[in-house]
């Protein structure tokens, strides 16, 4: 399915360039045509790149929430590992929502 969408982004962005083309030439080609394909692609090509991104969205699972250690910190991110650090209240109800 990825070879699909690469192949019509392909086409879009040719279909872009030789409506430029034509229009350098002296067709009389609406600008707003070429504008509008031309952003339907660059819309086109952020959702294949987000598609692409191979994110893991099973990745919450495995989290492990532990006591506050400010000394550990350095260390995890000296691994490469994002820390986050939970500072709400017991008693605060979106806070608990939100986690």
């Amino acid at each position: 399915m990825t070879t699909i969408m690469m192949v019509l982004l392909g086409i879009i962005f040719a279909a872009v360039a030789g409506l430029t083309l034509a229009k350098i030439k002296g067709k009389s080609i609406p600008t707003l045509v070429i504008v509008m394909l031309a952003v339907m692609g660059l819309c086109f090509a952020g959702v294949l790149a987000f598609i692409n991104k191979g994110e893991d969205y099973l990745a919450y699972q495995a989290l492990r929430w532990q006591p506050l250690q400010p000394n550990k910190i350095p260390q995890y991110l000296s691994q490469s590992k994002i820390v986050f650090v939970d500072i709400t209240a017991d008693w605060c109800v979106p806070c608990q929502t939100n986690k």
